[in-house]
């Protein structure tokens, strides 16, 4: 840590190393709190890894969706459709990896 309101404060960083080899995935942000919860850590780097695992899961999604035909994921692209910008209906996204999902644009007809 670079910048920091206290000169001991980047001490905090060692206890990351706890995070090495952990998934990201259900449960994360309750693992990461038990790990590094308190004073064990830097409360604002804890803050942080929640919103960075969110952010990590969301830009690998679409290589999930296309690595994985399986039609069991059908559930989950219905799920993220209309979730997001990207994910609107009638964006290039859903049109590309979803299309079966696909809607018109209002006022258009594809």
């Amino acid at each position: 840590m670079s910048a920091t309101p206290f000169n001991i404060c980047p001490g905090a960083a060692a206890a990351l190393q706890a995070l090495v080899g952990l998934s990201i995935g259900a449960g994360w942000n309750k693992r990461v709190r038990e790990l590094l919860g308190g004073v064990a850590s830097c409360t604002h780097i804890v803050e942080l890894l929640g919103p960075m695992a969110t952010t990590v899961l969301q830009g690998i999604a679409p290589l999930r969706i296309v690595s994985n035909g399986d039609p069991e994921e059908d559930g989950q692209r219905r799920f993220r459709v209309d979730s997001c910008y990207a994910f609107a209906a009638e964006r290039e996204v859903v049109v590309r990896l979803s299309p079966h999902l696909q809607r018109e644009k209002p006022g258009t007809s594809i």
